[in-house]
Protein backbone atom coordinates (compact mmCIF):
# COMPACT_ATOMS: atom_id res chain seq x y z
CA UNK A 1 0.00 0.00 0.00
CA UNK A 2 1.48 3.13 -0.88
CA UNK A 3 1.41 6.15 1.55
CA UNK A 4 0.57 9.05 0.21
CA UNK A 5 1.89 12.79 0.70
CA UNK A 6 -1.03 15.35 1.68
CA UNK A 7 -1.84 17.09 -1.92
CA UNK A 8 -4.06 15.87 -4.38
CA UNK A 9 -1.75 17.45 -7.25
CA UNK A 10 0.96 14.86 -5.80
CA UNK A 11 -1.54 11.76 -6.01
CA UNK A 12 -2.78 12.92 -9.49
CA UNK A 13 0.59 12.38 -10.52
CA UNK A 14 1.65 9.25 -9.43
CA UNK A 15 -1.95 7.60 -9.83
CA UNK A 16 -2.58 9.40 -13.49
CA UNK A 17 0.49 10.12 -14.97
CA UNK A 18 -0.75 9.24 -18.63
CA UNK A 19 -3.56 11.95 -18.02
CA UNK A 20 -3.51 15.41 -18.98
CA UNK A 21 -3.00 17.65 -15.75
CA UNK A 22 -3.39 21.44 -15.84
CA UNK A 23 -2.08 24.01 -13.11
CA UNK A 24 -3.17 27.41 -13.86
CA UNK A 25 -4.71 30.22 -11.71
CA UNK A 26 -8.56 28.39 -12.22
CA UNK A 27 -7.32 25.27 -9.67
CA UNK A 28 -6.15 22.17 -11.17
CA UNK A 29 -7.30 20.05 -13.79
CA UNK A 30 -7.08 16.40 -14.63
CA UNK A 31 -8.56 15.18 -18.19
CA UNK A 32 -7.93 11.16 -18.71
CA UNK A 33 -6.29 10.44 -22.47
CA UNK A 34 -9.33 9.30 -24.56
CA UNK A 35 -11.84 10.60 -22.27
CA UNK A 36 -15.37 10.12 -22.84
CA UNK A 37 -18.24 11.42 -20.97
CA UNK A 38 -20.26 8.06 -19.48
CA UNK A 39 -23.88 7.38 -17.98
CA UNK A 40 -22.87 5.35 -15.78
CA UNK A 41 -25.51 3.76 -13.56
CA UNK A 42 -24.28 2.59 -9.65
CA UNK A 43 -22.37 -1.18 -10.18
CA UNK A 44 -21.46 -0.33 -13.79
CA UNK A 45 -17.53 -1.08 -14.19
CA UNK A 46 -15.51 2.06 -15.27
CA UNK A 47 -13.38 2.05 -18.24
CA UNK A 48 -10.08 3.02 -18.32
CA UNK A 49 -10.84 6.19 -20.59
CA UNK A 50 -12.71 7.26 -17.54
CA UNK A 51 -10.53 7.59 -14.97
CA UNK A 52 -9.06 10.37 -13.62
CA UNK A 53 -7.82 9.90 -10.41
CA UNK A 54 -7.72 6.10 -8.70
CA UNK A 55 -6.99 5.97 -4.82
CA UNK A 56 -8.28 2.55 -4.13
CA UNK A 57 -6.72 1.47 -0.95
CA UNK A 58 -4.69 4.64 -0.57
CA UNK A 59 -3.56 5.79 2.99
CA UNK A 60 -3.10 9.06 3.32
CA UNK A 61 -1.13 10.65 6.64
CA UNK A 62 -2.75 13.60 7.13
CA UNK A 63 -5.32 15.97 5.49
CA UNK A 64 -6.25 15.17 1.71
CA UNK A 65 -6.67 18.59 -0.13
CA UNK A 66 -8.42 19.22 -3.65
CA UNK A 67 -9.80 22.15 -2.88
CA UNK A 68 -10.68 23.69 -6.58
CA UNK A 69 -9.42 20.48 -8.35
CA UNK A 70 -11.68 19.93 -11.35
CA UNK A 71 -11.75 16.59 -13.03
CA UNK A 72 -12.87 14.65 -15.92
CA UNK A 73 -14.20 11.40 -15.79
CA UNK A 74 -13.89 9.38 -12.27
CA UNK A 75 -12.39 10.37 -8.80
CA UNK A 76 -12.02 6.89 -6.94
CA UNK A 77 -11.40 6.27 -3.04
CA UNK A 78 -12.60 3.48 -2.56
CA UNK A 79 -11.22 1.59 0.56
CA UNK A 80 -9.02 4.52 1.31
CA UNK A 81 -8.20 5.88 5.00
CA UNK A 82 -7.58 9.27 5.19
CA UNK A 83 -5.83 10.28 9.06
CA UNK A 84 -7.25 14.00 8.40
CA UNK A 85 -9.72 15.69 6.49
CA UNK A 86 -11.10 15.42 2.96
CA UNK A 87 -11.71 18.67 1.91
CA UNK A 88 -13.64 18.87 -2.23
CA UNK A 89 -14.09 22.34 -1.50
CA UNK A 90 -15.25 24.24 -4.93
CA UNK A 91 -14.41 20.97 -6.43
CA UNK A 92 -15.49 20.14 -10.04
CA UNK A 93 -15.95 16.62 -11.11
CA UNK A 94 -18.30 14.06 -12.81
CA UNK A 95 -18.10 10.75 -10.23
CA UNK A 96 -16.86 10.54 -6.49
CA UNK A 97 -16.69 6.78 -5.60
CA UNK A 98 -15.82 6.39 -2.39
CA UNK A 99 -16.89 3.01 -0.81
CA UNK A 100 -15.72 1.76 2.48
CA UNK A 101 -13.84 5.59 2.57
CA UNK A 102 -12.25 6.36 6.69
CA UNK A 103 -11.98 10.13 7.29
CA UNK A 104 -11.64 12.79 9.82
CA UNK A 105 -14.19 14.99 7.99
CA UNK A 106 -15.61 15.54 4.45
CA UNK A 107 -15.96 19.63 3.29
CA UNK A 108 -17.38 19.76 -0.16
CA UNK A 109 -19.09 23.53 0.06
CA UNK A 110 -19.76 24.78 -3.00
CA UNK A 111 -18.65 21.96 -4.73
CA UNK A 112 -20.72 20.46 -7.85
CA UNK A 113 -20.35 16.90 -8.50
CA UNK A 114 -22.69 14.62 -11.26
CA UNK A 115 -22.60 12.14 -8.39
CA UNK A 116 -20.72 11.95 -5.19
CA UNK A 117 -21.34 8.17 -3.61
CA UNK A 118 -20.13 7.17 -0.23
CA UNK A 119 -21.72 3.41 0.65
CA UNK A 120 -21.00 2.61 3.43
CA UNK A 121 -18.45 5.50 4.11
CA UNK A 122 -17.21 6.59 7.71
CA UNK A 123 -16.51 10.12 8.57
CA UNK A 124 -15.34 10.35 12.37
CA UNK A 125 -16.43 14.39 12.22
CA UNK A 126 -18.35 16.24 10.44
CA UNK A 127 -19.96 15.87 6.61
CA UNK A 128 -20.78 19.23 5.53
CA UNK A 129 -22.14 19.52 1.72
CA UNK A 130 -23.61 23.44 2.21
CA UNK A 131 -23.93 24.93 -1.29
CA UNK A 132 -23.18 21.74 -2.81
CA UNK A 133 -24.56 21.30 -6.58
CA UNK A 134 -25.07 17.26 -7.14
CA UNK A 135 -26.51 15.15 -9.35
CA UNK A 136 -26.83 12.28 -6.79
CA UNK A 137 -26.06 11.42 -2.93
CA UNK A 138 -25.50 7.99 -2.33
CA UNK A 139 -24.67 7.54 1.07
CA UNK A 140 -26.25 4.61 2.08
CA UNK A 141 -24.83 2.75 5.22
CA UNK A 142 -23.01 5.57 5.81
CA UNK A 143 -21.95 6.71 9.70
CA UNK A 144 -21.21 9.97 10.34
CA UNK A 145 -19.61 10.99 13.81
CA UNK A 146 -20.40 14.60 13.55
CA UNK A 147 -23.02 16.72 12.08
CA UNK A 148 -24.19 16.61 8.15
CA UNK A 149 -24.91 19.61 6.88
CA UNK A 150 -26.55 20.17 3.25
CA UNK A 151 -28.17 23.58 4.18
CA UNK A 152 -28.67 25.30 0.61
CA UNK A 153 -27.61 22.18 -1.29
CA UNK A 154 -29.14 21.37 -4.70
CA UNK A 155 -29.26 17.55 -5.92
CA UNK A 156 -31.53 17.04 -9.13
CA UNK A 157 -31.61 13.66 -8.47
CA UNK A 158 -31.98 11.80 -5.10
CA UNK A 159 -30.42 11.67 -1.80
CA UNK A 160 -30.07 8.39 -0.40
CA UNK A 161 -29.69 7.64 3.55
CA UNK A 162 -30.81 4.44 3.78
CA UNK A 163 -29.33 2.53 6.49
CA UNK A 164 -27.33 5.58 7.64
CA UNK A 165 -26.28 6.29 11.04
CA UNK A 166 -25.92 9.76 11.44
CA UNK A 167 -24.49 10.62 15.16
CA UNK A 168 -25.12 14.41 15.27
CA UNK A 169 -27.90 15.13 13.37
CA UNK A 170 -28.65 15.93 9.69
CA UNK A 171 -29.30 19.62 9.43
CA UNK A 172 -30.71 20.66 5.26
CA UNK A 173 -32.48 23.53 5.83
CA UNK A 174 -32.54 25.10 2.03
CA UNK A 175 -32.01 21.98 0.61
CA UNK A 176 -33.15 21.24 -3.43
CA UNK A 177 -33.60 17.76 -4.23
CA UNK A 178 -35.37 15.05 -6.39
CA UNK A 179 -36.46 12.82 -3.52
CA UNK A 180 -35.00 12.18 -0.44
CA UNK A 181 -34.31 8.23 0.89
CA UNK A 182 -34.10 7.33 4.84
CA UNK A 183 -35.27 3.88 5.05
CA UNK A 184 -33.49 2.70 8.37
CA UNK A 185 -31.66 5.74 8.98
CA UNK A 186 -30.59 6.22 12.46
CA UNK A 187 -30.30 10.15 13.08
CA UNK A 188 -29.12 10.75 17.05
CA UNK A 189 -29.69 14.65 16.95
CA UNK A 190 -32.36 16.41 14.67
CA UNK A 191 -33.59 15.70 10.82
CA UNK A 192 -34.09 19.87 9.90
CA UNK A 193 -35.74 19.72 6.51
CA UNK A 194 -36.93 23.43 6.98
CA UNK A 195 -37.56 25.59 3.67
CA UNK A 196 -36.41 22.47 1.38
CA UNK A 197 -37.83 21.18 -1.77
CA UNK A 198 -38.67 17.83 -2.82
CA UNK A 199 -39.96 16.83 -6.34
CA UNK A 200 -40.37 13.55 -5.52
CA UNK A 201 -41.19 10.93 -2.32
CA UNK A 202 -39.54 11.74 1.09
CA UNK A 203 -39.55 8.19 2.86
CA UNK A 204 -38.60 7.48 6.58
CA UNK A 205 -39.74 4.52 6.76
CA UNK A 206 -38.21 2.73 10.50
CA UNK A 207 -35.92 5.67 10.60
CA UNK A 208 -35.23 6.73 14.44
CA UNK A 209 -34.43 10.11 14.72
CA UNK A 210 -33.19 11.22 18.20
CA UNK A 211 -34.62 15.00 18.17
CA UNK A 212 -37.51 16.88 16.27
CA UNK A 213 -38.16 16.22 12.65
CA UNK A 214 -38.02 19.34 11.33
CA UNK A 215 -41.07 20.00 8.58
CA UNK A 216 -41.43 23.60 8.88
CA UNK A 217 -42.27 25.80 5.51
CA UNK A 218 -41.33 22.72 3.61
CA UNK A 219 -42.48 21.59 0.26
CA UNK A 220 -42.96 18.32 -0.72
CA UNK A 221 -43.70 16.67 -4.17
CA UNK A 222 -45.20 13.06 -4.38
CA UNK A 223 -44.13 10.09 -6.17
CA UNK A 224 -47.25 7.31 -6.77
CA UNK A 225 -49.69 9.65 -4.79
CA UNK A 226 -47.52 9.74 -1.43
CA UNK A 227 -45.28 13.43 -0.43
CA UNK A 228 -44.33 11.24 2.84
CA UNK A 229 -43.92 7.61 3.69
CA UNK A 230 -42.46 7.91 6.98
CA UNK A 231 -44.45 4.55 8.68
CA UNK A 232 -42.61 3.06 11.49
CA UNK A 233 -40.98 6.60 11.80
CA UNK A 234 -39.45 7.15 15.85
CA UNK A 235 -38.64 10.23 17.21
CA UNK A 236 -39.06 12.67 19.89
CA UNK A 237 -41.15 15.31 18.10
CA UNK A 238 -42.19 15.95 14.97
CA UNK A 239 -42.78 19.25 13.18
CA UNK A 240 -45.07 19.33 10.51
CA UNK A 241 -45.84 23.12 9.21
CA UNK A 242 -45.94 22.97 5.58
CA UNK A 243 -47.61 23.64 3.22
CA UNK A 244 -50.49 21.25 2.20
CA UNK A 245 -48.64 18.47 0.36
CA UNK A 246 -49.74 17.27 -3.34
CA UNK A 247 -49.91 13.28 -2.15
CA UNK A 248 -50.78 11.20 1.28
CA UNK A 249 -48.64 11.78 4.54
CA UNK A 250 -47.96 7.92 5.68
CA UNK A 251 -47.51 7.99 9.26
CA UNK A 252 -48.52 4.18 10.08
CA UNK A 253 -47.21 2.96 13.21
CA UNK A 254 -45.06 6.10 13.99
CA UNK A 255 -44.29 7.45 17.24
CA UNK A 256 -43.71 10.72 18.36
CA UNK A 257 -43.44 11.95 22.19
CA UNK A 258 -44.36 16.00 20.77
CA UNK A 259 -46.72 16.31 17.68
CA UNK A 260 -46.40 19.95 16.42
CA UNK A 261 -48.49 20.17 13.46
CA UNK A 262 -50.88 22.80 11.86
CA UNK A 263 -54.29 21.88 9.89
CA UNK A 264 -53.11 23.07 6.64
CA UNK A 265 -49.85 20.53 6.47
CA UNK A 266 -52.54 17.65 6.38
CA UNK A 267 -53.59 16.71 2.90
CA UNK A 268 -56.74 15.34 1.98
CA UNK A 269 -55.97 11.83 2.78
CA UNK A 270 -53.47 11.30 5.56
CA UNK A 271 -52.50 7.55 6.10
CA UNK A 272 -52.61 7.95 10.24
CA UNK A 273 -53.45 4.22 11.41
CA UNK A 274 -51.83 3.24 14.80
CA UNK A 275 -49.89 6.56 15.06
CA UNK A 276 -49.17 7.52 18.68
CA UNK A 277 -48.04 11.06 20.17
CA UNK A 278 -48.01 11.95 24.24
CA UNK A 279 -48.37 15.17 23.60
CA UNK A 280 -49.70 18.28 21.13
CA UNK A 281 -47.83 21.22 21.09
CA UNK A 282 -49.90 23.48 18.60
CA UNK A 283 -53.37 24.58 19.67
CA UNK A 284 -54.90 23.52 16.46
CA UNK A 285 -59.07 24.13 17.34
CA UNK A 286 -60.73 20.70 17.64
CA UNK A 287 -62.84 20.56 14.73
CA UNK A 288 -60.19 20.97 12.80
CA UNK A 289 -58.48 17.70 14.21
CA UNK A 290 -61.50 16.12 13.54
CA UNK A 291 -61.35 17.13 9.64
CA UNK A 292 -58.20 15.71 9.11
CA UNK A 293 -59.36 12.10 11.28
CA UNK A 294 -62.10 12.30 8.84
CA UNK A 295 -59.93 12.60 6.06
CA UNK A 296 -57.55 10.10 7.53
CA UNK A 297 -60.39 7.13 8.43
CA UNK A 298 -62.84 6.86 5.20
CA UNK A 299 -63.90 3.28 6.94
CA UNK A 300 -64.39 3.97 10.45
CA UNK A 301 -60.74 3.32 12.20
CA UNK A 302 -61.38 4.27 16.23
CA UNK A 303 -57.15 4.26 17.02
CA UNK A 304 -56.67 7.59 16.01
CA UNK A 305 -60.08 9.12 17.67
CA UNK A 306 -58.62 7.33 20.99
CA UNK A 307 -55.34 8.44 20.35
CA UNK A 308 -56.71 12.46 19.55
CA UNK A 309 -58.24 12.09 22.71
CA UNK A 310 -55.43 10.23 25.01
CA UNK A 311 -53.15 13.39 24.12
CA UNK A 312 -56.28 16.24 25.29
CA UNK A 313 -56.94 14.23 28.53
CA UNK A 314 -52.79 14.35 29.37
CA UNK A 315 -53.19 17.96 28.96
CA UNK A 316 -56.40 18.58 31.03
CA UNK A 317 -58.45 19.13 28.18
CA UNK A 318 -61.53 16.67 28.86
CA UNK A 319 -64.23 18.60 26.85
CA UNK A 320 -62.05 18.42 23.73
CA UNK A 321 -61.68 14.76 24.85
CA UNK A 322 -65.31 14.26 25.35
CA UNK A 323 -65.74 15.99 21.74
CA UNK A 324 -63.41 13.67 19.86
CA UNK A 325 -64.89 10.42 21.52
CA UNK A 326 -68.19 11.78 21.20
CA UNK A 327 -67.50 11.89 17.01
CA UNK A 328 -65.95 8.83 16.97
CA UNK A 329 -69.26 6.93 18.20
CA UNK A 330 -71.15 9.00 15.85
CA UNK A 331 -69.05 7.92 12.83
CA UNK A 332 -69.70 4.31 13.84
CA UNK A 333 -73.19 4.12 14.62
CA UNK A 334 -73.48 5.35 10.71
CA UNK A 335 -71.95 2.03 9.72
CA UNK A 336 -74.70 -0.29 10.92
CA UNK A 337 -77.88 -1.19 9.57
CA UNK A 338 -81.17 1.49 9.87
CA UNK A 339 -82.30 0.28 13.58
CA UNK A 340 -78.26 0.44 14.86
CA UNK A 341 -78.08 4.30 12.78
CA UNK A 342 -81.81 5.25 14.53
CA UNK A 343 -80.44 4.56 18.16
CA UNK A 344 -77.29 5.92 17.29
CA UNK A 345 -79.54 9.19 16.59
CA UNK A 346 -81.34 8.75 19.69
CA UNK A 347 -78.26 8.41 21.82
CA UNK A 348 -76.64 11.37 20.12
CA UNK A 349 -79.58 14.17 20.32
CA UNK A 350 -80.72 13.12 23.99
CA UNK A 351 -76.80 12.14 26.15
CA UNK A 352 -74.03 12.27 23.30
CA UNK A 353 -73.25 8.85 23.75
CA UNK A 354 -72.74 9.34 27.06
CA UNK A 355 -70.44 12.12 26.78
CA UNK A 356 -72.66 14.86 27.36
CA UNK A 357 -74.63 13.80 30.66
CA UNK A 358 -75.35 17.23 31.15
CA UNK A 359 -77.74 17.28 28.18
CA UNK A 360 -79.55 14.63 29.89
CA UNK A 361 -80.30 16.99 33.37
CA UNK A 362 -81.93 19.66 30.93
CA UNK A 363 -84.08 16.99 28.80
CA UNK A 364 -85.12 15.76 32.75
CA UNK A 365 -85.32 19.44 33.90
CA UNK A 366 -87.73 20.37 31.25
CA UNK A 367 -89.96 17.44 31.08
CA UNK A 368 -90.48 17.49 35.22
CA UNK A 369 -91.25 21.48 34.52
CA UNK A 370 -93.47 20.77 31.76
CA UNK A 371 -95.36 17.84 33.65
CA UNK A 372 -96.03 20.12 36.72
CA UNK A 373 -97.34 22.37 34.20
CA UNK A 374 -99.77 20.15 32.79
CA UNK A 375 -101.08 18.10 35.75
CA UNK A 376 -101.43 21.40 37.60
CA UNK A 377 -104.06 22.21 35.13
CA UNK A 378 -105.24 19.28 33.53
CA UNK A 379 -105.84 17.14 36.57
CA UNK A 380 -109.04 17.59 37.89
CA UNK A 381 -112.05 15.55 39.92
CA UNK A 382 -115.23 16.96 40.01
CA UNK A 383 -114.35 20.34 39.68
CA UNK A 384 -111.47 19.71 42.29
CA UNK A 385 -107.42 19.89 41.33
CA UNK A 386 -105.94 16.81 41.55
CA UNK A 387 -106.79 12.99 39.86
CA UNK A 388 -110.02 11.57 41.34
CA UNK A 389 -108.87 8.42 43.81
CA UNK A 390 -109.43 5.05 42.94
CA UNK A 391 -110.98 3.72 46.32
CA UNK A 392 -113.87 6.60 47.16
CA UNK A 393 -112.73 5.99 51.14
CA UNK A 394 -108.86 7.16 49.82
CA UNK A 395 -107.87 10.66 49.49
CA UNK A 396 -104.25 11.05 49.13
CA UNK A 397 -102.75 14.46 48.92
CA UNK A 398 -102.13 15.64 45.37
CA UNK A 399 -99.18 16.99 44.40
CA UNK A 400 -98.38 17.71 40.44
CA UNK A 401 -94.29 18.38 40.73
CA UNK A 402 -94.38 15.00 42.85
CA UNK A 403 -96.85 12.98 40.68
CA UNK A 404 -94.48 13.97 37.38
CA UNK A 405 -91.23 13.62 39.40
CA UNK A 406 -93.10 9.56 40.14
CA UNK A 407 -93.27 9.42 36.63
CA UNK A 408 -89.57 10.21 35.67
CA UNK A 409 -88.15 8.13 38.52
CA UNK A 410 -90.29 4.97 38.26
CA UNK A 411 -87.99 3.44 40.78
CA UNK A 412 -88.27 5.57 43.70
CA UNK A 413 -91.53 5.54 45.53
CA UNK A 414 -92.36 8.93 46.14
CA UNK A 415 -96.06 8.37 47.65
CA UNK A 416 -98.05 9.47 45.02
CA UNK A 417 -98.02 6.62 42.92
CA UNK A 418 -101.20 6.05 40.85
CA UNK A 419 -103.66 8.60 43.58
CA UNK A 420 -106.60 7.96 41.32
CA UNK A 421 -107.88 7.21 37.83
CA UNK A 422 -106.76 9.54 34.68
CA UNK A 423 -109.33 11.79 32.44
CA UNK A 424 -109.54 11.09 28.99
CA UNK A 425 -106.88 14.53 28.83
CA UNK A 426 -103.86 13.59 31.11
CA UNK A 427 -103.84 9.34 30.21
CA UNK A 428 -101.64 9.90 27.00
CA UNK A 429 -99.13 11.96 29.01
CA UNK A 430 -97.72 9.34 31.06
CA UNK A 431 -96.90 5.83 30.08
CA UNK A 432 -99.62 3.19 31.01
Amino acid sequence: MFRLPYDLITLVSVYHEAGVLHNDRDGVRVTPDGYQPLGLTPGDSIPPEYLAVDARGARVGGDLTAAGLTWKGALLLGLARIDGMLVLSRATGELVHAFSLTTKGLYATDGVFGTLNLPAATVDGPLELPGAELGELGAWGLTVAGSVVLADARVTGSVNLQGAELRAGFHASGLVAGRLQANRAEIRGDCVLGRARFDGLVTMRGTKVGGTVVLRDTELGQDGGVSLKADGLVAFELLLECPTPPGDVDLRHATVEVLADAATAWPARPVLTDFTYRQLRRDVPVGERLEVLRRATPSVEPQPYEQLALAYRAAGRERDARRVLREKLRRESRTGGLPGRLWGIVQDLSIGYGYQPGRAAAIFAVLLLAGTGWFAVAASCAGAAGLCPIKADEHPSWDAFLYSLDLLVPLIDWATRRPGTRSARTRWWRWP
